[in-house]
């Protein structure tokens, strides 16, 4: 991996030796294809057991063929050692160690993983999973650590080499998913707005001007206005009365309005992605990227009904007045406890005698 992997995946020179920029090396030595995610490297393996034929092989262990129901699926310290909490549980231990998380076994559900066909058999998708990071100097002191602590032994039963697929690459699918309604409702009003002031226009103008001698004419002209190619003193000489009054509404409302509250939805939207790509610093496979990004264009359209949200609602509402009336009732509970109660009078030093019959017609 030192002398194929590790150039191809971290190259510093190009085909003609010269040394590559920063944003070069986020390229593969090929400069064909761009890294999206870091590199992880995926064994499966199968725990020591007995052999049939132990009379022969002892004292040495057997190691079966592999088995997905009867997979190792234990958590290690380095170099497969038994887990120990205090000795690498703890932040020193994952910050010393390039391998510490390559140790414990990842679920298939928690990274969408899904099973392999090899020539001998067939794979399950999760496993143990070893991430590489992104400096190329690191890698190697990575790769050291592996052969040091042994990492891959008689115990291994598959290697898979996987690209990591870095969320940040469909964040703009998610933006527009995530703000899918507020965009089709912007969208309707702003084709409401526009034909509207392609109507006037084309009343206004369309006898005296060539760009808006037909509707589609005068939507071309009114778009060219996005740009800047649209010229006012052209409509001032064509209408001088309502040119000006006219292409001032036209760019307050339709341009800076409208496009102010799309970028107000676009913001928000962002914000709530990058929130969300935030907290699943994970891996995602690509299978739950495609899925969840077809659920929610899907969503633009049809909204499942939730059956039993109302009941859920109700119950809340019914949990939340049992609280406060159970809560009025320990009070009640607690004054008759006392036959008096004493309230000190900042006017009088003396204090008034109030009874707990009175205090208890007080509370509601």
């Amino acid at each position: 991996m030192n002398k194929t992997f590790i150039p191809a995946f971290y190259p510093v020179e190009n085909y003609a030796g010269g040394s590559l920029r920063a944003l070069e090396r986020q390229w593969f030595k090929d400069m064909s294809g761009i890294r999206v995610g870091p590199a992880r490297m995926r064994q499966v393996r199968m725990k020591e057991s007995t052999c049939s034929y132990h009379k022969l092989t002892w004292p040495y262990t057997c190691v079966d063929s592999y088995i997905k129901a009867e997979e190792d699926r234990n958590a290690y310290c380095l170099g497969w050692q038994e887990y120990n909490k205090v000795s690498c549980g703890g932040y020193v231990y994952k910050y010393k160690y390039y391998t510490s998380d390559s140790w414990t076994y990842v679920d298939a559900s928690d990274i969408w993983g899904m099973n392999i066909k090899g020539e001998y058999n067939s794979y399950g998708g999760g496993g143990y999973i070893l991430k590489f990071v992104r400096n190329r100097e690191n890698a190697h002191l990575l790769l050291e650590e592996l052969l040091r602590y042994d990492w891959i032994n008689r115990q291994s039963r598959a290697i898979l080499k996987i690209l990591g697929y870095n969320k940040r690459f469909t964040e703009i699918t998610a933006v527009i998913s995530r703000a899918g309604k507020e965009l089709l409702t912007f969208g309707t009003l702003l084709i409401t707005l526009f034909f509207a002031f392609v109507s006037f226009a084309y009343l206004l103008f369309g006898s005296k001007l060539v760009g808006y001698k037909s509707m589609f004419k005068t939507c071309v002209s009114l778009v060219n206005t996005f740009i800047g190619r649209n010229k006012l003193r052209t409509l001032v000489e064509a209408s001088p009365t309502t040119a000006e009054f006219f292409y001032m509404a036209y760019v307050v409302i339709v341009i800076m309005f409208m496009l102010t509250i799309f970028m107000s939805i676009l913001n928000s939207s962002i914000k709530e992605v990058r929130l969300e790509t935030a907290k699943h610093a994970v891996m995602f496979g690509m299978i739950k990227v495609l899925k969840k990004t077809f659920r929610e264009f899907l969503q633009l359209f049809y909204i499942p009904r939730r059956k039993n949200q109302n009941k859920i609602n109700v119950s809340e509402e019914v949990a939340d007045d049992v609280d406060l009336k159970a809560t009025l009732q320990s009070i009640r509970q607690t004054l008759k406890r006392y036959e008096r109660v004493y309230v000190d009078d900042t006017d009088n030093p003396s204090s008034q005698i109030v009874s707990s019959k009175e205090m208890n017609a007080l509370l509601p």
